[in-house]
């Protein structure tokens, strides 16, 4: 799957950590923030 475009700092984020997440249709994309070329991980809305 193609990256979403429009990524969101999780509420799962804190100082330590920087995860980004973006809908798409029929789920949602993960990403750490400080390493965002490096992929993402897909899940569909059943996971």
């Amino acid at each position: 799957m193609k990256a979403p475009n429009t990524w969101r700092t999780s509420s799962y984020t804190d100082r330590n950590g920087c995860v980004e997440v973006a809908d798409h249709s029929g789920g949602a994309a993960i990403r750490d923030s400080t390493h965002p070329n490096e992929g993402h991980l897909t899940f569909d809305s059943e996971e």
